[in-house]
């Protein structure tokens, strides 16, 4: 469980992240488009990889976060490993799908803490870019 993501509670905050990587995760949508509206889509929704995540004071919050791809992250452009982003966002707890057994042997799932409803997206410093370089 992420402990100190717990600590800071449902406020929204500013926070710094370090970008490692892009990923997908399996999704399911309705769509009101399609002939028979009771059908569903299957898709991978493309998302972000954010390490080392931070308070914009500096204090570290966690080691990890992931992040659906957003218009916010989207407007970013295509970003690169050790870009540094900021964002304002709202701590809120989640059932994680990994089950586990609880004390009386049922079946339970672990709460954990994400980030969420990023907002004032930015890319705060390109490590890999070369603007402005030597």
């Amino acid at each position: 469980m992420r402990e100190g993501l717990k600590q800071l509670g449902p406020i929204r905050r500013k926070f710094i992240a370090t970008f490692s990587r892009y990923g997908e995760k399996p999704s399911w949508r309705f769509d009101k488009f399609l002939e028979k509206p009771s059908k569903s889509t299957f898709f991978k929704e493309k998302t972000l990889l954010f390490i080392n995540v931070k308070l914009s004071s500096g204090e570290f919050i966690t080691d990890h976060l992931w992040f659906s791809m957003t218009k916010g992250f989207n407007s970013l452009g295509t970003l690169v490993e050790g870009d540094i982003v900021s964002f304002d966002a709202r701590v809120k707890p989640y059932s994680k799908w990994r089950p586990r057994w609880d004390d009386d042997d049922q079946f339970d799932y672990e709460t954990d803490y994400k980030l969420s409803f990023p907002t004032n997206i930015k890319r705060e410093f390109p490590v890999n870019s070369q603007e402005g370089g030597l």
